[in-house]
């Protein structure tokens, strides 16, 4: 199991995802971080703001990997809270292996990539 997992149900920090460097936990068009290096020093780009962490500066093809344990089979929601000063369509998908699980588009401005709006719930089973 790659670290840190997840045991649901929880809420799971963008910033938190598996350790285990490029093409293993996460992929991104730049070596470098692009924001803040006072987290993690990956090459995600991070940025601080008013003492919490955030996840930006995300490109086509970008991704990071989330291990989550399971505990028992029944329903859980997904959303998440997303700030963009951009209209461009963009989308989270969710996914277990090869299958895709959930798709959100995010379709609106929220006039700063720091105004974050939540998605709405996915339930999963």
């Amino acid at each position: 199991m790659a670290l840190p997992f997840h045991e649901l149900p929880t809420v799971i920090e963008a910033e938190d995802f598996d350790l285990g460097g490029q093409g293993v936990a996460y992929s991104d068009r730049e070596a470098d971080n692009l924001g803040s290096k006072n987290y993690r020093n990956e090459g995600v780009d991070f940025s601080t703001h008013d003492g919490n962490v955030h996840v930006g500066w995300f490109g086509r093809g970008e991704w990071m990997n989330y291990t989550v344990s399971v505990p028992e089979s029944g329903y859980y929601e997904f959303s998440a809270w997303l700030g963009s000063k951009s209209t461009k369509v963009r989308s989270i998908e969710l996914h277990e292996g090869e299958a895709t699980l959930v798709e959100m588009p995010f379709l609106s401005s929220t006039g700063e990539t720091r105004n974050f709006e939540q998605t709405q719930p996915h339930t999963l089973f």
